[in-house]
Parts: C-alpha cells; structure tokens; sequence
C-alpha cells in the first residue's frame, strides 16, 4: 500500500497501466509520461486555437492552399499519365488497323494479275461477247444465266486451272484466299479451285469445303450495276455467297472491274474477283485477344452507299464505345471506307501513386497547417505575454528594434509585499509557496486588468504597478486607477485561504511622481525597469506600511484628493515616522482607507 495525504491507495491503482508503464524511470514509463504531456500541450494549442478566429482562418487557409496545390498537381499529373498510357494504348492498338490493311492489300495482287490474264488472253477475253449473247437471249435458269457450252468448256478450264492455280500459290495466302474468279460481262464463269478443301483442313467438322459450283452462272452486275475504272468493289463478309455450299465461314467477295481498250474508249468487260476467308484472317490475326490483352473494345466496319456502318467484326462491349472514350483509324485497303474503332471504355483507373500521393498531400497539409498553428499560438501566447509586461507601445518599439526609454511626469507606483513571508515560506513546501504565490497574483493580474494599471514587476512576493504612465491617463485619474488596485488587492487578499488554512497578509506603499521607464533585453526576452526617486519612495512607504493597509506619499494623497469621480477616505499617519529618500526626508504620509465611487474629490480624516 502506498499512503498519500492520508489516504492508502493500491500500488495497482497508482499506476497508469501494468508492466514497464508501472516502473518510474523506465522506458515505457519515459515514453508514456512524454506522450501524455505532448497531447496535453496540443490539446492547450487547440484551445487556444479555437478561441482566436484569425489564427483559425490562418490554420484553414494554408490547409486549404496546400492540400488543394498537391492535390491538384498529383491528379492533373496522374490525369495526364493515364492520358498518356491510353495514348500509348490506342498507339499499339493501331497496329491491328496496320495488319488489316495488309492482309486486304495482298488480295490486290491475284486481282491485278486476273485482270490482266482476262485482257491478254484471246479465249478469255471472247467470254464477254459470248456471255452477253446469252444474256441477250434472255437464257436463264433458276435466276442464273445458262452458261452451258460457255462456261465449262473443258480446254479453256483447264487453262484458266492452270493459270489460277498459280497465281493462287504466288499470294501465298493459304486459308485467306480461297477462290479466284473470272466474271465476264459480270457473271460468275470461272472459279478456281471450284471445290476447295486444302484452304479448310483447319476444320474437323462436315463442312470443311467451299464447293462454288453453285454460284456459276450467278450474275453479280445487279450487286454492282455501274461498275467503274479501277474501283474495286467489296462485299461481306457473308456466309456462303450467291448460294456456294460447304463451309459457314464468312467471307469477303471482293471485285476489280475489268476494262478493254476499244475503239477510241474503254469499255466494260466484266470483273477479276477473289474470295478472302474472312474468319480465318480474324484467327491469323488473333483479333479479339489482341485487344481484350489490352484492355480495349473494338469495331470493324465500312460505310454503306446509304451511309450506315456495316458492321464486319466487333467485341462484346462495342456498344459501349462513344466519340469521346474512342479513337476511328481508317482502313486503307480497297478505299472501301473501312474503319476500326477502338477505345478503353472501363472507368478511369485511379493509379495507386495517386492514392498514396494524395494521402501523402493532406497529411504533409495537415502537419503543415499544424505546426503553423502551433507557430501562431506560440506567437500569440508570446505576444499575450509581453502585452502582460509592458505596454503595447513599448512593444511596437521593441519589434523596430528601436530603444525603449519612456518619461512620466506624473505615475503613480503600488508596492506589495506578503507580510512575513519569509516565516511563512520556511514553514511550508516549495510547491505550496509556488501555488500560494500563484493563485494570489493571478487575482491581482484581475484587478489589475480591471482598474487599468500595468503590472511592471513580479519578484517574490514583491507586486508592482503603475498607472498614469504607460497609458497616458490624466495623474488624478492614474492614481485613483491605482488606489483602486490597492483596496480591491487587500479585499481579495483578506478572502482568501491556502494549505491548510493558512492565511496571508499584505501591505501596500504608493508614490507618485516623475518616472523613467527602460526596457532592458530584447523582444524575445525583455524587461522592464523603473528608475527615478519615486521608485525607491514607493518601496520605502511599502516597506513602512502595516498589515492589510495602503500607504502613500503626499503628493499620491495630493491627486486623490483631486479624484472627479471617486471619493477616497485619507487619514494621515499620525504616529511621528518619518521616510528617508535620497537624501530627502518625508515627515507627511497618509493611509487610503477607502473610496466611494461616483463621488468627487477626497476627503481627510484626522
């Protein structure tokens, strides 16, 4: 048990927690006794804060400034890398348009070279006049033209095989090309390879074949009834075009229109065509991965006459592309007006240098906005402090590093000092001479505050203040402020109660007269001193003083007398001391037993 004023305690409950925190000295202990008095001093300077608006406004506006600068430059930085990221993305997603283009630009080669084989070659070039004759005739069949006898003569299709069969091998688009084609006067006559497996072995089920045989006989030109020069035309991807049998795989039935030089003009003969597996330049391509690995939706489309998009091949969210999550690359090949569209249609990532970097701003704020507040309050508390010593006058001085020297024609000075207190502060405990001084000055920085004197000095139980200088009041009015202090000092002295139920006493000298005030030390730690004969005067009355009474000079009781709002009760000190000072003597001193406010001039009591 520990026994404190009386009272036994546990060991236990003495202590704030268990373990190291129990052990005076220790670390923990260190740590916790240090933590404890830091959040008390923050909690002080958030109250001080608190009660001070411009230092609040202050404390609120660098928060603001520097949270709303760091965080406007981390996210216009992290805007500006995500902008940049997603211009790299689109940049390498431009690559795909790239591959398309080639993969379309090398179909132009069988097409060239067909047209050219049809213009060269006298038993091809003959099928336009043949065809048309039949066409002429009106000889149709199943909405195809009768192409018996034109069309499947066996010499000019082994010709055009062998002819079509390498030019096919030269594309070297194995599974791409899958058909090359004469059309005179527009309708399908020649087809190589008519029955094609070897481009659909990639295929395990029954339709691993392109079977043309079907569209022979087709006429195209009503698909594209004003064909001309050097437009090549494109149509698909479709499955199975103009009834071909055998695979379900898209495809692309692209034609170049054929002109022969006539007389003196150029004139229609038919079309070169080619037919280019679409699905398969999707798998060579590896289309959807290519842009789902990079976080991307796509379209693939070319404009129709009527102006709508055709779509060839789109991601599962294209919908969700729009003008302004999207970039539209054109597709070069055939200038058929394809385009790819392409964007990152998901939220906007938030980087995570971002994130952090933000926490990282308002907390940097945070502590920025703290440690000015701390600053402020420090100055304040400063401030607050010097205005409790000395004029703010003399401050203002201070602060312009000028010299601080003030001459008072007419102060009035008030000495304290506790009656015995050097008995009394032997019988007590420093900490409670400490709290008896403490408690009893701060009743006389009240009074001193409310009667309008300045407190120039505490030393010990020594109190001093003066009125009718620093402030420039009228001297009548200085020492009435003063006596005022006076009287109201030995009340409030009389009332109280320290350890134990000790009680104190006081006396109180007052002189008035000329006075020079210096201020010796600088702003941060100035003093201010009193020099002139009324000092040493008032100390001397205050050292002849009595218990609980207030004595002054003559001239002090002179302006009293003259008081035009208060009425003091004087009474000369009639028991034959005399004060000496400076080589001066003063047989002449008063008591100051009370006043009367609202009341003019003194009055004297024998």
């Amino acid at each position: 048990m520990i026994v404190r004023d009386g009272r036994s305690t546990s060991v236990a409950s003495s202590c704030c927690g268990g373990g190291c925190v129990r052990r005076p000295g220790s670390v923990c202990h260190r740590c916790f006794d240090w933590t404890g008095r830091e959040c008390a001093s923050l909690g002080r300077t958030v109250r001080v804060a608190s009660s001070r608006p411009r230092i609040l406004l202050s404390v609120a506006f660098t928060f603001a400034i520097v949270c709303g600068a760091g965080l406007t430059t981390i996210w216009i930085s992290g805007r500006n890398e995500r902008d940049s990221n997603e211009a790299a993305k689109v940049d390498g997603a431009r690559e795909m348009s790239y591959m398309i283009d080639d993969q379309l630009k090398k179909a132009l080669l069988p097409l060239f070279t067909m047209e050219e084989m049809a213009r060269q070659n006298a038993p091809f070039l003959e099928l336009y006049d043949r065809m048309e004759a039949k066409k002429a005739e009106g000889v149709y069949d199943s909405d195809r033209v009768d192409v018996e006898g034109i069309c499947d003569d066996p010499d000019l299709l082994e010709e055009y095989d062998r002819i079509a069969a390498s030019v096919k091998d030269s594309a070297d688009m194995p599974g791409v090309l899958v058909n090359v084609q004469l059309d005179p006067a527009g309708v399908i006559c020649l087809a190589y390879p008519l029955n094609n497996t070897a481009d659909f072995g990639h295929r395990s089920d029954g339709n691993a074949f392109l079977d043309s045989s079907p569209t022979v006989g087709m006429d195209i030109l009503d698909a594209n009834p004003t064909p001309e020069s050097g437009k090549i035309v494109m149509e698909g991807p479709v499955r199975r075009p103009y009834g071909s049998k055998g695979t379900d795989e898209r495809l692309l039935f692209v034609h170049e229109p054929v002109f022969v030089e006539g007389e003196g003009e150029s004139t229609f003969w038919g079309f070169s065509s080619v037919l280019l597996n679409w699905d398969y330049i999707e798998r060579v391509l590896d289309l959807y991965a290519f842009f789902r690995e990079r976080g991307m939706e796509f379209r693939l489309f070319h404009h129709m006459e009527d102006g709508e998009p055709h779509i060839i091949s789109e991601s599962e969210n294209s919908h969700l592309l729009t003008p302004d999550n999207s970039v539209v690359e054109p597709i070069e090949g055939f200038d058929m007006g394809w385009a790819l569209s392409m964007g990152d249609v998901s939220p906007d990532p938030v980087q995570p240098w971002v994130v952090w970097g933000s926490v990282a701003v308002v907390l940097v704020a945070f502590l920025s906005s703290l440690a000015l507040m701390v600053i402020l309050v420090s100055k304040y508390e400063h401030e607050h402090l010097l205005y409790k010593m000395m004029p703010k006058k003399i401050i203002g001085k201070l602060q312009r590093g000028e010299t601080v020297i003030e001459k008072y024609d007419d102060a009035t000075l008030c000495f304290f000092d506790i009656v015995s207190f050097t008995t009394i502060s032997g019988s007590m405990k420093a900490e409670e001479v400490m709290n008896m001084l403490r408690v009893l000055y701060t009743e006389f920085d009240k009074l001193a505050e409310r009667h309008g004197v300045f407190n120039v000095e505490t030393i010990g139980d020594a109190y001093i203040v003066i009125g009718g200088g620093p402030d420039k009041a009228e001297p009548t009015a200085g020492a009435a402020n003063v006596a005022k202090f006076a009287l109201d000092a030995i009340d409030a002295t009389r009332n109280l109660r320290f350890h134990d139920g000790w009680r104190i006493e006081i006396r109180a000298g007052l002189a008035s007269g000329l006075v020079v005030a210096g201020v010796i030390g600088t702003e941060l730690v100035p003093k201010m001193t009193l020099f002139g004969n009324t000092v040493v005067l008032g100390e001397t009355l205050e050292a002849g003083s009595e218990a609980m009474k207030v004595h002054c000079s003559a001239e002090t009781y002179r302006l009293l007398s003259e008081s035009k709002n208060s009425r003091f009760r004087l009474r000369r000190r009639d028991d034959g001391k005399t004060f000496h000072c400076n080589g001066k003597t003063y047989a002449e001193t008063y008591w100051v037993d009370g006043v009367t406010e609202g009341v003019a001039g003194g009055y004297r009591e024998e």
